[in-house]
């Protein structure tokens, strides 16, 4: 593909835990997709705020890939492949996919999505029809070459049996056939939550209670709910869990732990998780709190700050309802209920230390993955364990991996 790249930028949903500098890169042959279908999935890639990586012009002929190109490949989600009638005709496009397999490889978390456009997927696999042609003649222009040309082989061979989209499948339309791929990629970008276990025990009473309090798909309004109670009690846990279940219903969101980071790098965060340009330049406090006000106003977010602790991260972060548009939904969690007074939030949850059954049952999970003991002496001891505790599911948590 080609050496002068640029990645045009909108908020997506993509993973708040691990952060990727692009959600999509594309590999495609210019001389046969870029004015059409190429551009078109582009687009509708980037009208559904998702960040896609394309390059602009093409590569002089007999060049390799740049730098540049491998960086964006490796910092990429996904890479989707549109194989066309010339694709094995480019040596760079060849070298391309053999980059973009080998990140496969060594990074099972990245994912690759083959599109056979005019092509079918065993000519692909084959090396058949152009693709035989194409072959015969990179074996005679590298004579001496003969790794890399197996290489390019076993790339095709290995993204040609991964699941993906067939043009032929669709009757030919292009539209519709565009609009199921960015729907597949997007469902797959959804598919990353952050880790907690929504099952955990007491969990289900604490989510919902939270999510009466969200009115999430009700009003307009920006909706601000705190979440406080003392170290331990599972107040990240309960938010983790209310994030993995509603953020696909904002256009854009964001979990940020505030207790972790300097401000600037967490406004950064921010802005990135909404906005999603794929390079955010804020130089101070000052000016990070501007662009969040500035920038923030008019899109509907769920945003999770986690451990909040002192009233300038309130101010430094734009916390208020100006700062987001209609029918956003703003989440705090701290130990302190003074400063979800401050912001005079809609509706406060403190989390309520597990009951003595809860925290049993907790330890002994934790303890046995298989079964509880039938020793009556020794679940005595657990249940004093577990009321030593006091119903704080961090205690219980380590305690019963230590048991």
């Amino acid at each position: 593909m080609d050496a002068t790249s640029t990645a045009l930028a909108s908020s997506s949903p993509s993973n708040s835990s691990k952060h990727w500098k692009y959600d999509v890169f594309l590999s495609f042959r210019g001389e046969d997709t870029r004015k059409n279908f190429t551009d078109h999935l582009y687009c509708t890639l980037i009208d559904n705020r998702v960040n896609a990586y394309i390059d602009e012009k093409e590569l002089p002929r007999g060049e390799n890939i740049s730098e540049e190109l491998k960086q964006a490949i490796e910092q990429s989600r996904i890479s989707v492949i549109v194989f066309s009638n010339g694709y094995a005709d480019s040596t760079w496009c060849l070298e391309e996919l053999e980059k973009i397999m080998e990140c496969r490889r060594r990074r099972l978390s990245q994912m690759v999505f083959p599109i056979f456009y005019d092509v079918d997927p065993t000519q692909v696999r084959k090396q058949t029809g152009s693709f035989a042609e194409a072959f015969q003649r990179h074996e005679a222009n590298f004579p001496e070459d003969k790794d890399k040309i197996q290489r390019w082989r076993s790339a095709l061979f290995e993204a040609a049996n991964l699941a993906g989209g067939n043009l032929k499948n669709n009757d030919g339309y292009e539209g519709k056939f565009v609009e199921k791929i960015v729907a597949e990629i997007t469902r797959k970008l959804n598919n990353i939550c952050l880790h907690v276990a929504t099952n955990e025990i007491g969990m289900t009473s604490r989510m919902q209670e939270v999510s009466n309090y969200l009115h999430v798909g009700g009003s307009d309004d920006v909706r601000i709910i705190g979440i406080w109670g003392m170290i331990g009690t599972g107040k990240t846990t309960v938010a983790k869990a209310i994030f993995n279940k509603f953020y696909r219903s904002f256009q854009g969101e964001s979990f940020l732990e505030v207790s972790k980071g300097d401000m600037v790098k967490l406004q950064k965060q921010l802005l990135y998780d909404i906005l999603k340009p794929a390079k955010i330049e804020v130089s101070s406090v000052a000016e990070g709190t501007k662009k969040i006000k500035d920038k923030l106003g008019s899109i509907k977010v769920l945003v999770i700050f986690d451990h909040i602790d002192s009233e300038e991260q309130l101010c430094d972060l734009a916390i208020n309802r100006d700062s987001f548009g209609p029918g956003s939904r703003i989440i705090i969690t701290t130990r302190n209920k003074h400063f979800l007074e401050i912001l005079e939030v809609d509706e406060t949850y403190l989390v309520p230390p597990m009951s003595e059954e809860e925290a049993f049952q907790l330890l002994c999970c934790r303890a046995f993955t298989k079964h509880h003991p039938n020793d009556e002496g020794y679940l005595k001891l657990l249940r004093k364990v577990a009321k030593y505790c006091g119903g704080l599911p961090w205690a219980l948590e380590v305690l019963g991996y230590l048991s």
